[in-house]
């Protein structure tokens, strides 16, 4: 369970749970998903929302940095279809 400073509360059992925890359960259970394929569609969404739009971010180019800390390979093939992604990568240099 976890409240936020409005009082929300949350129950989520894996809530604390590691990205790496998340991977592991989904890869020992042969759990069907697409959290990070290379479909088109695949690089709008993953597994919190849209890709680059992830929580407490406070900006694209970081929000970019963090789905390129998980997985640069799909970032580096997002270029190609998200301009959005070509600023970051740029900016990075």
């Amino acid at each position: 369970m976890k409240v936020n400073k409005h009082g929300v509360v949350y129950y989520s059992p894996i809530y604390n749970w590691s990205h790496v925890d998340v991977m592991a359960y989904i890869e020992n259970f042969n759990i069907k998903c697409h959290l990070y394929t290379d479909g088109l569609t695949d690089f709008k969404w993953g597994p919190a929302g849209p890709w680059a739009a992830r929580e407490h971010t406070g900006s694209m180019q970081k929000g970019w940095e963090e789905v390129y800390n998980i997985n640069p390979l799909i970032v580096k093939k997002a270029v190609r279809h998200i301009t959005s992604v070509a600023k970051f990568l740029e900016n990075s240099k």
